[in-house]
């Protein structure tokens, strides 16, 4: 494939980087009341709210907080359809959402304290509010794969067109106001949790030169390509796997929504061999991922990657350098690690549906 031979270019920068001024100017919490206050004044409906509540989200995404945001967005939904007007307003033809709400409604569907019916629902009462809109059709094809992925038991008649999954045309795309990195990735997740990890590979390699739109995107090829480190490694393209994770050192942040493709990357070290370079990154990434607003769908795939990772470590000074500890401090991160991925697994086991 050699997908990471070329040199790095002037646009693959931390995505710290991307980002229009308002983003880091504004905290989540002032984001939260300038929307309660719009919507006081304006009401359910109307331009200035489907604003605000895509503003608001965007902030919440990129400060990876997006499970602080979901229930407003699920309530205004929710209110507007019980009133009989579901649908969003318009700019010039397109719409305001964008990639933000779709990585909204992930978050909402990867509770497990949400029953599973209940995310379904509200993520099929989004679909239902973009029906109007024939420029959606790319959103209501990339939402089942999103569903199927973040509650199973998925719907058999998704399941039986795994096979078929392709990528929809750009123009599509552009039309949804997303980008085909967000697609591509979710794309990728999808055959990767089905196991079609050829297919996968195969869908990632195709898009290696595209670009991220702006802020809200710029974390999706990274996140993407971390997942791609261990089916790489596994199917013995180690050259390209140690190019794509030398690169992702300097995309991937410590950032809470890191959480998932860090793990990955902790995983990918340990199979490498590299603990001490692994234990870095879980140094970094296990305060995040005690953060109350971390994704449960996050967390359990952060720490069952640590939990993989941490069964390779041979002997001792292996698990000392992977968890950067010594003595006793060793053993309560082990069981710390162990213990959290046990109770996210039975989180998610017990999930009502």
């Amino acid at each position: 494939m050699a997908w990471f031979s070329r040199k790095k270019k002037d646009h693959d920068v931390p995505s710290d980087d991307y980002g229009t001024e308002w983003i880091h100017q504004t905290t989540l919490e002032e984001a939260m009341e300038n929307f309660r206050v719009t919507l006081k004044e304006n009401g359910l409906h109307g331009l200035e709210v489907d604003a605000g509540i895509v503003r608001t989200s965007h902030i919440g995404i990129m400060r990876g907080r997006p499970r602080k945001v979901a229930p407003m967005l699920m309530d205004l939904l929710e209110r507007r359809e019980r009133e009989g007007r579901l649908t969003w307003e318009l700019v010039e033809g397109r719409s305001l959402l964008g990639v933000t709400i779709v990585r909204l409604i992930a978050a909402y569907l990867e509770d497990p304290a949400i029953p599973v019916s209940k995310a379904r629902a509200g993520a099929e009462r989004f679909l239902r509010s973009i029906e109007p809109y024939p420029g959606f059709a790319s959103v209501r094809k990339i939402m089942p794969m999103i569903m199927a992925v973040r509650t199973k038991p998925q719907p058999a008649d998704f399941r039986a067109e795994k096979r078929r999954i392709c990528m929809p045309s750009r123009q599509n795309i552009e039309s949804s106001g997303m980008c085909a990195a967000a697609h591509r990735q979710w794309h990728v997740e999808y055959l990767l949790a089905e196991g079609a990890e050829d297919e996968a590979l195969d869908m990632a390699n195709c898009g290696r030169s595209e670009k991220p739109c702006a802020s809200t995107c710029s974390f999706a090829p990274h996140s993407m390509n971390a997942w791609l480190l261990e089916p790489l490694h596994r199917r013995g393209a180690r050259e390209e796997a140690r190019l794509m994770e030398e690169r992702l050192a300097s995309l991937l942040s410590t950032q809470l929504r890191y959480l998932d493709p860090m793990g990955c990357r902790i995983h990918y070290l340990a199979l490498e061999n590299r603990f001490a370079d692994a234990g870095k990154i879980v140094e970094s990434m296990l305060p995040l991922a005690k953060e109350e607003l971390a994704s449960p769908w996050q967390r359990l795939k952060f720490y069952e990657s640590c939990a993989r990772a941490l069964e390779l470590a041979r002997s001792n000074a292996d698990r000392k350098a992977l968890l950067a500890a010594d003595g006793g401090e060793l053993e309560n991160l082990r069981t710390e690690i162990y213990t959290q991925r046990d109770e996210l697994r039975a989180a998610f086991a017990k999930r009502a549906a």
